[in-house]
């Protein structure tokens, strides 16, 4: 189901994947997403960001792929 409320998704680089990001967590809650892109920066081969999107997969998806073209 969509709303109107933004979500937001924490994107991983990693050594495993190192040219993509993909999604690996999310929440409504921008703070609890923060919490999670702190505790994965103890990784050296890990870059994370997070991503605002409408909270349906399709917008997740599409703001991943827009990141990835660049």
């Amino acid at each position: 189901m969509t709303t109107t409320k933004p979500y937001y998704t924490l994107v991983v680089r990693d050594a495993d994947n190192p040219l993509y990001w993909s999604p690996e967590f999310g929440d409504y809650d921008k703070s609890v997403v923060e919490d999670e892109r702190i505790a994965m920066m103890d990784d050296p081969f890990v870059k994370v960001r997070i991503i605002r999107t409408m909270d349906d997969q399709a917008s997740i998806d599409a703001a991943v792929a827009a990141l990835n073209e660049r």
